[in-house]
């Protein structure tokens, strides 16, 4: 004799596991954004106070962190107003940065959008790219300050000439890597080469090349101090080789910790309207939003 089985009926929503909220996912995020750059600072604070008080070394070779704070706080209080204040060489070097970066994304973008759509237009760039990628930056300075001169375009050509090829690269990634069915699908449809651009290998490309441009403004930064290095007349580069011939390693540290923060603040910047404007390429919960724009713009074609 069998028994019966009588089945309890299962509420909706029952033995499913719990969403987190968008406010608490943003939430983790943030925190997460701020404890592991705090745990890096953590960590290299305890080496350098580790190094100082263990070997000793003299302050021209590695100078304390004591002061090298003070000297920082020096600098960022100093008077913007005055010639000798840090303010105006930090401004130069951040408009030579955002000049090289906004000058190397749009033309970067464009040329790699023509290296991915026209096979022929590949062909003739790209071996020209990888030998001026290839070339010494530092060795490029002195022929460019013969042309151009010590002003700040000098700066701006070392920058973008670094710049550009992250984003050429990733842009020919983004829009050469797409679905070939959505291709397909639009196509037999009667859609335009312009309009196959615009719905689905821009969209599918974007996220690909903002990675390229939170490259490029590292890059460019990283350009332009090393051109106000080798030869300029205004920027934190300069006055970097300034302290260096009166061996005032301390003041060139704190200097140093502002390009660093300068640097960190412009690709948090940069990642920022990443995760704006490509959405779609946002981690969510953990994991990659895989519906995108592509999918729902394609009907519209």
């Amino acid at each position: 004799m069998t028994a019966a089985v009588t089945a309890r009926p299962v509420t909706p929503g029952e033995n499913r596991p719990r969403k987190r909220s968008d406010a608490s996912l943003r939430l983790r995020a943030a925190g997460n954004a701020v404890l592991y750059p705090l745990i890096a600072v953590a960590i290299v604070v305890a080496v350098w106070l580790g190094i100082t008080a263990i070997f000793n070394p003299p302050s021209y070779v590695l100078p304390t962190l004591p002061g090298v704070l003070q000297s920082l706080g020096a600098l960022v209080w100093s008077n913007p107003f005055s010639p000798t204040s840090m303010w105006p060489q930090l401004g130069s070097t951040l408009l030579g940065t955002l000049l090289a970066f906004g000058l190397g994304s749009v033309i970067g973008i464009i040329i790699g959008v023509l290296m991915g759509e026209f096979a022929v237009v590949r062909k003739i760039i790209m071996p020209y790219l990888v030998a001026l990628q290839s070339l010494p930056k530092a060795a490029l300075v002195p022929v460019i300050v013969a042309w151009i001169g010590y002003g700040i375009w000098s700066k701006v050509a070392i920058g973008f000439i670094l710049a550009i090829f992250a984003v050429i690269v990733n842009t020919l990634q983004g829009v050469t890597a797409v679905d070939q069915n959505q291709v397909q699908l639009v196509r037999s449809l009667g859609a335009s080469r312009w309009k196959e651009l615009r719905y689905i290998r821009w969209p599918a490309a974007l996220p690909s090349i903002f990675v390229g441009l939170e490259l490029a403004i590292v890059y460019s930064l990283l350009g332009i101090v090393v051109a106000e290095v080798l030869g300029a007349q205004s920027g934190l580069g300069v006055e970097i080789t300034q302290l260096e011939g009166e061996s005032d390693t301390t003041e060139i540290f704190a200097l140093l910790i502002i390009l660093s923060i300068v640097g960190y603040i412009l690709h948090w910047a940069v990642s920022f309207a990443h995760r704006r404007l490509a959405w779609w390429d946002r981690p969510a919960d953990g994991r990659r939003v895989k519906r995108s724009k592509i999918t729902e713009k394609t009907t519209a074609v």
